[in-house]
């Protein structure tokens, strides 16, 4: 048996934009069955590595000579042979010894190419890999160790996953973002025993059923899953912590918070003893666990009530935890002096005539500008009075005096190193109501769907919105500029005026929360802009461009995606090709944070096609992160059932592209009957899903 592995990882950024054996359509030219190797994350310019020890066997400088561009081969032990393609330059010779993690080049997009990255092939003498020729072989398995993929340790759990919820490759297998349930038997409708955190490596021990498979899980995993309770909120005048509740400062910045509740996020939290970095650590809550926040916030740090059960490598602080100072009540005594100002709207959450300062505070100024002389800093979960109407950004308040602090000088703490993402990324979620109204019916479909992801409309309810916003705090979220064209020509300015306080008001509910911006829809059909506000995707490109530096001014730090597009061939007068219409505004999706996607099928047109159109964006834009902010079986003749184990069955594809981030399948809810079949409230699709 061989004791080649791989021992290093090959770029600077550990993510696998396109797996092996996948896009049979793109490589038949080639005589290949598919993908010869694996695509990984390597902007222009940036390093390449030697994953193993080895000789160089050739190094190809000419970039118009093969389909691998510059490219390098390295010869290892026993027989193995790795080429890393579409390099920039080549920084060894032949005949070179290399160690594993040598620098060997920097990457680029050279030979048959679409965007920077790094294409790695594995050989080996004499193996034949199914019906690959040229010795090829499947990497993959020698890749994932180096993303934590090996067979986790017991005591273990017995019970079924949802293949839809996890990622399968040979005897092992990994959650999928989301998390996934442990059932006790095959099918959605057995018992739920546990929830298993994403990322979770597990034991496949038989094979896969119509939608479960069974595993051996790791009970250190189930032990670990998140307490989704918080602890309840303390009485201000007695913030002394009860029986089997804790009382720490913990940097806000690694929480999600909505009012006085907060998720922690992906790395852990450490628990100090006072609001300093350099204070005692006194242990540690790791991620998805709920706390309460219990007072005011001081030099980034808030104060929480943590359960004792959810604490890791808890010991007592040498000195007593620091008191916080209590969350005020909004009420003002007429003896107590009180500050007036402004604040941004968009870093308080407001509630009738009473406001509370968002996750990162907010500073109060003398006049509704960004360059008006400060007052002072209100910190994280502070209430304030509501005193007027907006003005431009800005919403004037009324503070107590002794609220105010001044801005916070502390260092933030270094950001651990995450551990490796789950190799299956892919958020699954749903894209609220086609009208402005939210139902209650519809808040609680997306209970039952348990979504990783959710977009809305500019226009949407605010109320509805903050709704969803409470109900699932740790989903990450797409926000669509709305306007209706309604054959009007519409310019940049005029759809910015028109959009950005329904934005602006959105994005306030929304502070603190994984978003981007979805700007404008379907730009290449006739209802939405076409023929009336642009005649092709050139110009379209000019358009959006200038619409994005209008938006960038007011959210310089959101990302911003090109909107999806209607797919297919051209219709007359109506729609424009969308590859055509793609390839002719590049200068935008160049500009752009990520690319938004529309896929459909139907009884008429089979799920494959939709992949086929995502496979083939791929590859124009390997580097470009992808939402799919649209994506349904958009036809009558499939019952609810079987619609809803599709889009498990798409979103578990979706898990072998990682750089898809999430789908959002339409729609909730919509008035239109043109939707009637995509509509999922009261068909019983989100219990399904919700199952996974």
């Amino acid at each position: 048996m061989s004791s080649f592995k791989f021992e290093a990882w090959p770029t600077e950024f550990r993510t696998v934009t396109q797996y092996f054996g996948v896009n049979p359509q793109n490589y038949s030219q080639f005589g290949l069955p598919g993908h010869d190797g694996l695509d990984i994350r390597a902007p222009k310019g940036s390093k390449v590595y030697a994953v193993a020890p080895g000789r160089v066997k050739l190094v190809v400088r000419d970039p118009d000579g093969h389909n691998y561009g510059i490219h390098i081969r390295i010869t290892h032990a026993d027989g193995y042979e790795t080429i890393y393609g579409h390099l920039e330059k080549a920084l060894v010779k032949e005949g070179n010894r290399v160690e594993a993690g040598t620098l060997i080049g920097l990457a680029d997009d050279t030979g048959n190419s679409f965007g920077s990255h790094l294409h790695l092939t594995l050989k080996r003498k004499g193996e034949s890999f199914k019906n690959w020729p040229n010795n090829i072989i499947d990497p993959t398995p020698f890749l994932l160790p180096l993303l934590a993929w090996k067979t986790p340790a017991g005591p273990y759990t017995e019970g079924w996953v949802c293949t839809a919820s996890v990622s399968i490759i040979g005897d092992l297998a990994q959650v999928n973002a989301g998390d996934a349930y442990l059932h006790d038997g095959p099918g959605t409708d057995s018992k739920v025993i546990d929830l298993i955190p994403e990322g979770t490596m597990m034991i496949v021990t038989g094979d896969e059923s119509s939608d479960c498979v069974a595993v051996q899980v790791p009970s250190r995993a189930l032990d670990s899953a998140p307490n989704l309770i918080p602890p309840p909120e303390p009485d201000p005048s007695n913030l002394t912590p009860p029986d089997g509740i804790v009382l720490a400062w913990a940097w806000a910045e690694y929480m999600e918070i909505t009012g006085h509740f907060a998720m922690v996020g992906r790395h852990g939290v450490n628990l100090r003893g006072a609001p300093l970095l350099e204070s005692e650590r006194i242990g540690q809550v790791q991620w998805g666990y709920m706390v309460t926040l219990v007072g005011l916030t001081v030099n980034g740090y808030a104060p929480i009530f943590v359960y004792a059960t959810d604490v890791v490598d808890w010991r007592q602080a040498k000195k007593a935890v620091q008191k916080p100072r209590p969350f005020s009540n909004g009420q003002h005594d007429e003896e107590e002096k009180s500050l007036d100002g402004w604040v941004l709207t968009a870093q308080i959450h407001v509630s009738g005539t009473t406001a509370v300062s968002g996750r990162t505070g907010v500073n109060l100024r003398e006049t509704p500008r960004r360059n008006g002389r400060l007052l002072g800093y209100i910190p994280l979960g502070t209430r304030m009075d509501v005193t007027g109407p907006l003005a431009g950004e800005y919403t004037p308040v009324r503070i107590k005096e002794h609220e105010v602090q001044e801005p916070a000088t502390e260092q933030t703490p270094p950001i651990p190193d995450p551990d490796p993402l789950p190799l299956g990324q892919v958020s699954i979620g749903l894209h609220a109501s086609a009208d402005p109204e939210i139902s209650d019916e519809e808040i609680d479909e997306f209970g039952l769907l348990r979504p990783g992801i959710i977009k809305v409309l500019s226009f949407h309810d605010p109320l509805a919105i903050r709704k969803l916003a409470d109900n699932h705090p740790n989903a990450k979220w797409v926000v669509r500029a709305f306007l209706d064209f309604g054959s009007r020509s519409i310019t940049p300015q005029k759809f910015f005026n028109d959009t950005i306080s329904d934005m602006q008001r959105t994005m306030a509910i929304l502070e603190g929360r994984d978003v981007v911006i979805e700007l404008h829809n379907e730009p290449n059909v006739l209802p939405e802009g076409l023929h009336d506000s642009w005649s092709d995707g050139k110009e379209f490109a000019t358009w959006w461009l200038r619409l994005l530096r209008l938006y960038r001014y007011i959210f310089p730090d959101h990302q911003f995606i090109y909107p999806g597009l209607s797919p297919g061939t051209e219709i007359y007068r109506y729609k424009q090709d969308h590859v055509r219409f793609l390839e002719a505004s590049r200068p935008a999706i160049e500009a752009a944070d990520g690319l938004g996607i529309h896929l459909y099928w139907s009884v008429h047109t089979p799920m494959e096609r939709a992949l086929e159109i995502l496979d083939d964006t791929i590859s124009r834009f390997r580097n470009k992160p992808i939402w799919v902010t649209e994506a349904s079986n958009n036809r009558g003749g499939t019952i609810a059932s079987e619609k809803a184990n599709q889009y498990l069955a798409f979103w578990k594809e979706l898990q072998q592209r990682p750089i898809v981030q999430g789908v959002t399948y339409f729609v909730a809810s919509a008035s239109n009957p043109d939707f009637k079949d995509e509509v999922f409230v009261g068909r019983g699709m989100s219990r399904i899903i919700g199952a996974r």
